[in-house]
């Protein structure tokens, strides 16, 4: 009998531990916000005005809800619709996305960097705040100027931003594109696809090669191993915007830094890559394409195709900080 009770003694202490153990992370996981000039921030006009000074890329952006686009896209129907029925009707929002104690900003609004008569911009990007001033401008609109309807969640311990992006409609009222829903999380320097259970592959080699565009678009090939051997091919406008040269800019090679393989590697497998499709289109002309190649688990191989480098918000990542490594590592010749 006695051993009987105590081992229910055990069995309850044990319960609390753990219960006190997982409010401690609860607790440690919400973080403890650090108030910054984005906190003071109370009406549309401050906000607003907050944006066009601190950015001068967004010097005459203005405000708006969804509900107050006026173009004439014919979507935007649809995204009324949507934004109505999750009732977002603001048009700012504010949390923590990266945990880090400090309020970050969601704004919808227009830019006005559409060129046209009539209003066709449709503008929506999260200002991560790091303190000290030190913001990001992350733009969380895919194909430029669709409207989209994003929404806060939280799962458990995270902070997902939900983008509902409709379906689109062509001026005959056709419909060419799907709608979709795209939950995203702060990971990785951007907004990419939340993924709850994430599967390691032994990643050996990431090939990756742009093409042309109308303009100036920096051609090259990267090679990039497991074991750190490296080699970059610029093409034509990797280093100035008139360096084209039909013999190609050169070719160079380096130790890839071991944090940055494994920067490339964490995200690869955090984007679920087997997965994803082979090809990606955008639906407008002019654009640039690329290919992305993943050896991977003895052998196995993956490609995607791109044209307009921004299949998903992962992609898109990944496309960046492939482009960055151009120049932040020691290439030789």
């Amino acid at each position: 009998m006695k051993t009987i009770q105590f081992i229910f003694i055990l069995l309850f202490l044990y319960s609390c531990s753990d219960k006190q153990e997982k409010d401690t992370t609860k607790d440690i996981r919400k973080s403890i916000i650090t108030l910054s000039k984005i906190d003071s921030l109370k009406t549309d006009d401050d906000v607003q005005n907050f944006i066009r000074e601190s950015n001068s890329s967004y010097d005459e952006f203005e405000l708006k809800r969804i509900q107050d686009f006026d173009r004439d896209d014919k979507s935007d129907s649809i995204t009324k619709i949507i934004a109505n029925k999750l009732r977002i009707t603001k048009s700012y929002y504010k949390a923590d996305f990266d945990y880090n104690g400090y309020t970050d900003l969601l704004v919808i609004g227009d830019n006005k960097d559409c060129l046209s008569f009539k209003p066709c911009s449709f503008n929506s990007m999260v200002i991560m705040n790091f303190g000290n001033d030190s913001l990001k401008y992350v733009n969380i609109v895919k194909d430029m100027r669709t409207s989209i309807v994003p929404i806060i969640e939280k799962r458990k311990d995270e902070t997902i931003l939900v983008i509902n992006t409709p379906d689109q409609i062509s001026w005959r009222n056709e419909k060419f594109k799907d709608g979709s829903v795209d939950n995203l999380i702060y990971r990785n320097g951007n907004f990419i696809e939340y993924n709850s259970k994430v599967v390691q592959h032994n990643i050996e080699r990431i090939e990756y090669s742009t093409g042309p565009c109308f303009g100036p678009c920096p051609i090259f090939s990267l090679s990039l191993t497991n074991n750190g051997k490296s080699e970059f091919l610029p093409e034509a406008f990797n280093f100035d915007d008139e360096s084209y040269d039909e013999n190609t800019e050169g070719k160079f090679m380096c130790n890839l830094e071991e944090k940055k393989w494994n920067e490339l590697t964490d995200l690869i497998n955090y984007l679920d890559f087997t997965n994803l499709e082979k090809y990606y289109a955008v639906n407008w002309t002019d654009a640039q394409s690329c290919t992305l190649k993943i050896t991977y688990d003895n052998g196995k191989i993956k490609e995607i195709r791109d044209y307009g480098r921004r299949g998903t918000y992962g992609l898109k990542q990944l496309y960046h900080q492939l482009f960055e490594l151009r120049f932040n590592q020691n290439w030789k010749r």
